[in-house]
């Protein structure tokens, strides 16, 4: 406890600032995630590949060329335990969640890739394109600055009134 006695307004304002720009990065992350690469799950959903004889092709779908789809269907990406190639066999856990498939490398014209309809919802929640508007993100981010704003403003009485708190505490 004696290393927060020690603490700084400086650090702080340091430490807000690094929190806001990590919370906007991300934010932009997951509208990202939700809007680009969820356009690629709800058009194999839209396409029923449902199981392996049903899986699509990339150029099919029209994302033979999107690099950002097959970044996220290589290795751990962002669609391992999700989408799986028609060669793959989904092995589930004990809570029925999909075990991601590492994928090294791909041919993007063979491989042919399909959602598993056990995880079907799953997909359509993870990546639903419902409320993840660029306008939220700003509307999100200069709140949350206005809120980082009043704390900084206020930061010398929040620090000594939680070190007051902390020293009566220790005591």
């Amino acid at each position: 406890m004696n290393w927060f006695l020690n603490f700084s307004p400086g650090s702080v304002d340091v430490i807000l600032v690094g929190l806001w720009i990590g919370a906007v990065i991300a934010c932009g992350a997951i509208i990202y995630d939700r809007r680009k690469l969820g356009n690629f799950i709800r058009a194999l959903i839209a396409a029923g590949a449902l199981d392996a004889e049903h899986a699509v092709a990339l150029k099919d779908l029209g994302y033979e060329k999107s690099g950002a789809v097959r970044r996220a269907l290589r290795g751990n990406g962002v669609f391992a335990g999700t989408v799986f190639e028609k060669d793959d066999a989904p092995v589930f856990d004990r809570e029925d969640h999909a075990l991601p498939v590492y994928r090294e490398s791909f041919d993007p014209e063979k491989a042919r890739f399909y959602i598993p309809a056990a995880l079907k919802y799953r997909a359509e929640v993870r990546f639903e394109k419902k409320g993840t508007h660029v306008m939220a993100l700003v509307v999100g981010a200069l709140l949350f600055a206005v809120v980082i704003f009043l704390i900084l403003l206020f930061k010398d009485k929040i620090i000594a009134t939680v070190k007051d708190w902390f020293t009566l505490m220790s005591a």
